[in-house]
């Protein structure tokens, strides 16, 4: 009876440490599955991005993760948006003229992966819209992740969105 329950409880063993990992692996593929932001609707800090030629109504709106307003101000650009998602809509005029009468705005001095240009001005805002389109394009490649990967949006209803600038 002993020489049976010997190799038993060795394949117990095994099955049990071999399922454990099968767990751990999962979990770490979760942890580093990237978040995907809604581009249809979203509420917080973002840099806009607009052309300087400012009879072109497109902005580039990259959300940022940072929550705290004050850190967000001092957020270094080129950090903030490394690896995230640029959101592409059209703006109104008005709209428009806040970002080009934001006496704060500078303008960017590299090529970023998700910007036509390297030069663009940009602005700090609090954003807040929602239910936007998402424009499907038959050239993207797996705008899956959120990383260097540009979405065009379209506002339903034109009374849907606002952003503030911060001074």
């Amino acid at each position: 009876m002993k020489k049976i329950f010997i190799p038993i409880f060795f394949l117990y063993a095994i099955s049990f440490f071999s399922c454990g990992q099968k767990n751990t692996k999962k979990e770490l593929q979760k942890a580093n599955k990237k978040n995907i932001t809604d581009v249809r609707s979203y509420t917080g800090n973002a840099f806009i991005f607009s052309d300087p030629e400012i009879y072109r109504a497109r902005c580039f709106i990259i959300p940022v993760d940072e929550k705290d307003t004050t850190t967000f101000r001092k957020l270094n650009v080129e950090k903030g948006i490394k690896g995230r998602i640029c959101i592409q809509m059209f703006l109104g005029h008005s709209d428009l003229l806040k970002l080009v009468n934001d006496r704060n705005k500078d303008i960017i001095s590299y090529k970023a992966c998700n910007l036509p240009k390297d030069s663009m001005f940009f602005s700090r805002v609090f954003i807040s819209y929602k239910n936007c389109v998402e424009i499907k394009r038959t050239d993207a490649k797996g705008n899956v992740d959120d990383s260097c990967n540009s979405k065009l949006v379209e506002r339903t209803d034109s009374t849907e969105g606002f952003f503030y600038i911060y001074q």
